[in-house]
């Protein structure tokens, strides 16, 4: 179970408390959350969060292979199987793309770089 996250902000249940996720959606959540907090960022966490903030300062011809090895460290406490990485780059915006395993389902975790 976790807290759901809609854009980073997280969202509000009828009852005015915080609405949660359960299942592979909690799974995603999580996911999406350790690609998009910057690693190193909490003080008491310091291996929480990727490093993917610092893919527009690569060169562009190891993107893809910098966004792997970013996504994998990122993820290597959760239950998943990284199966490919994408870095797509349109109107300015370079955002990442990760297809993971999870058991026998596969799902994708898209995030923006910039």
């Amino acid at each position: 179970m976790e807290l759901k996250l809609i854009n980073g902000d997280y969202t509000l249940s009828g009852g005015g408390g915080f609405s949660r996720t359960y299942g592979i959606e909690a799974l995603l959540t999580r996911v999406l959350y350790r690609l998009t907090v910057r690693r190193g960022s909490y003080e008491l966490m310091p291996d929480m969060g990727s490093q993917l903030w610092l893919l527009p300062s690569k060169p562009r011809s190891m993107w893809e292979r910098y966004a792997w090895a970013a996504v994998t460290e990122a993820l290597s406490d959760e239950p998943v199987t990284l199966t490919s990485v994408s870095v797509d780059e349109k109107n300015g915006r370079l955002s990442v793309a990760a297809e993971l395993k999870y058991g026998d389902e596969s799902i994708t975790a898209e995030v923006i770089v910039k």
